[in-house]
């Protein structure tokens, strides 16, 4: 039994090594990789619509026809630290947001795949993700308000005294005695 056991192991040995039997050839698939991905390109900050963060970066790409999927990876450049290790994203997605260090360059790498698993070249893009300057609103002082000048109201003045009383008591005495001196005439 045994010699016999060692026989089939020698034939099998031997037809794999001349090439008459490789059962993996045989049951194997042909698996095309799909065209590596187009477009790959790092921005900051990263973006949702109309609203933009400081904090965080975008990775993006071109749609491929024969992509089934896109392995994503992202690196910090200085550190080596992997942010997104290979992050299997579906093929209608085309873009993707990390968070980031001010001052850091980012890489990303993205692989298409196809549907049997083929793998496409890396196409990658990197970015320094740094603020040029940082814009915070400042509100000018109000000034401090100056009180308007009050406009002078007129007024009458009291009568100037004993001296005033005099002259206006002999001026009606003068004009009585005027009118009556006119009246004898």
């Amino acid at each position: 039994m045994l010699k016999k056991l060692f026989i089939l192991l020698v034939v099998v040995f031997s037809l794999s090594v001349f090439g008459f039997f490789t059962p993996a050839k045989a049951h194997a698939q042909a698996c095309t990789p799909p065209a590596a991905a187009s477009g790959v390109t790092v921005e900051f900050p990263g973006c949702t619509g109309t609203s933009c963060d400081l904090t965080q970066a975008s990775c993006s790409w071109s749609t491929q026809a024969d992509a089934a999927s896109f392995n994503v990876t992202v690196t910090e450049v200085e550190t080596g630290t992997i942010i997104k290790s290979n992050e299997s994203e579906t093929a209608s997605t085309t873009k993707i947001l990390f968070p980031i260090t001010q001052g850091k360059t980012y890489k990303c790498d993205v692989v298409a795949v196809s549907a049997c698993g083929g793998l496409a070249p890396a196409t990658s893009d990197q970015l320094l993700c740094q603020v040029d300057a940082l814009i915070t609103p400042t509100v000018a002082p109000s000034p401090t308000p100056i009180p308007p000048t009050p406009t002078p109201t007129p007024t009458i003045a009291s009568p100037g005294g004993i001296g005033q009383s005099i002259v206006l008591f002999g001026g009606i005495i003068l004009a009585i005695v005027g009118g009556i001196i006119l009246l004898a005439l």
